[in-house]
C-alpha cells in the first residue's frame, strides 16, 4: 500500500512539476527503480537527486545517470545496498561530468580506478567513500577513453573513513595521494578508522589550509600529529583524536608549542591525556569553544565530559580546585 502511494505520489511529482532541480527521497523504503526513472523522465531539470537508504538497483541508476547525466550535480547514494558495486561508479564517470557532490558510501563497491572518476567528474567539490573496503585499480599507461584526469582541482571535502580493515584495503599513502594531488583547496578531510596513511603521506598532501581533520581510531603516533601540526596548525578549525589510546600529554605540548590559533573544537575523548595534557591545549588553543574530555581516564573526576562556553572559561581553574581538593583530602 506504502508503495503504490509514493508511487502515485511521485507520479503527481512528474505531471506538475516539470521545473523541478532537487528531490530527497532518502529512506522511502517503498521507492522503486521504476518510479525514480519515471520521475527522471518528466523532471528533466532535476540536478540534485538524494536516494540514500533506498532499495534503487542498478537499472534505476542507469536510467537516471543517462538521462540527466550531463546536468546532474549532486547524487547521494549512500547505503544503496542493492546497486551492484561493479556498475556504480563506471555509470557515474561515463555519463556525469558535472556532478559536484557524490556520496556512495556504505554500497557495494569494492573498486575503484581514481584516475577514470577523476576524468568523468572533475568537477567534484564533496567526494564520500565512507566504509568501503577498496580495492585500487592501478594507474594504467594509456585509459580507454583517452581522457587525461587533472586529478580533483576543485575538491574541498574527502570522506574517506572506514571501521574496519581487510587484507585488500589499499587505503595508504599512494592511494590517498592520487585522489589528492591537485585538491590544493581541500578543506575537510575525515580518514577516521584503521588505514595506512603515514606521517610523510600526510606531509605530502597538497592542501595548505585545510581546516577540519577527523583522525579517530586512526592509530595517531606522536609523528603522524607533529607533521599535521607543522603542516595545518594555522589554518586548523576542527580537530577530531577520539578513540586514540596512544594519544597523551606529550602529543598535547605540541599544541601548545606550534600554537592553533584558528581551532575552534577538539575531541579528545577516550584519550591518554591527563591534566597536564589540558593545560596545554588550553594554553596553545586560545580561541577553543569546545573541547571533548569524555571518558579519559587520566583527567580528574567532574573534567571528562565535553566543555563549551562557561564550563570551558572556567576550566583551568576548575583543575586546580579539583587537585587541590584531592591532596588536601589524601
Amino acid at each position: 500500500m506504502a508503495g503504490s502511494i509514493l508511487g502515485m505520489f511521485l507520479q503527481v511529482i512528474g505531471q506538475h512539476c516539470h521545473e523541478l532541480q532537487s528531490i530527497v527521497l532518502s529512506r522511502c523504503e517503498n521507492l522503486t527503480s521504476k518510479s525514480i526513472a519515471s520521475l527522471a523522465d518528466k523532471c528533466y531539470q532535476l540536478k540534485m537527486i538524494d536516494v540514500a537508504f533506498t532499495k534503487i538497483d542498478i537499472a534505476g541508476l542507469q536510467h537516471i545517470t543517462t538521462k540527466l547525466g550531463s546536468q546532474l550535480e549532486k547524487l547521494n547514494l549512500m547505503n544503496c545496498t542493492r546497486l551492484r558495486g561493479g556498475h556504480i561508479l563506471p555509470l557515474i564517470q561515463e555519463n556525469c561530468p558535472n556532478l559536484t557532490f557524490l556520496d556512495v558510501s556504505g554500497t557495494n563497491i569494492r573498486a575503484i580506478h581514481i584516475e577514470k572518476l577523476q576524468a568523468g567528474c572533475p568537477k567534484l567539490k564533496e567526494l564520500f567513500l565512507v566504509n568501503l573496503l577498496l580495492n585500487s585499480t592501478p594507474t594504467s599507461k594509456t585509459m580507454k577513453d583517452e581522457k587525461k584526469p587533472n586529478g580533483f582541482p576543485q575538491l574541498e571535502n574527502l570522506g574517506l573513513p572506514c571501521g574496519y580493515t581487510a587484507w585488500f584495503d589499499h587505503r595508504n599513502d599512494k592511494f590517498l595521494y592520487r585522489i589528492l594531488w591537485s585538491s590544493y583547496n581541500l578543506k575537510v578531510l575525515d580518514i577516521r578508522g584503521p588505514n595506512r596513511f603515514s606521517p610523510e603521506g600526510l606531509r605530502g598532501l597538497p592542501a595548505t589550509s585545510l581546516e577540519q581533520l577527523y583522525l579517530t581510531n586512526n592509530g595517531c603516533t606522536f609523528s603522524k600529529l607533529a607533521a599535521i601540526v607543522e603542516k595545518w596548525h594555522h589554518s586548523l578549525e576542527v580537530l577530531d583524536l577520539s578513540l586514540n589510546k596512544d594519544i597523551e600529554d606529550e602529543h598535547m605540548e605540541l599544541l601548545r608549542n606550534s600554537e592553533m590559533p584558528k581551532l575552534r573544537t577538539l575531541d579528545l575523548s577516550s584519550t591518554s591525556i591527563t591534566a597536564d595534557g589540558v593545560r596545554s591545549v588550553l594554553n596553545g588553543c586560545p580561541n577553543l569553544a569546545d573541547l571533548n574530555l569524555a571518558s579519559c581516564r587520566g583527567v580528574p573526576r567532574g573534567i571528562k565530559r565535553q566543555h563549551q562556553g562557561e564550563s570551558l572559561r572556567n576550566l583551568s581553574q576548575r583543575i586546580v580546585d579539583v587537585e587541590q581538593e584531592s591532596s588536601e583530602s589524601e
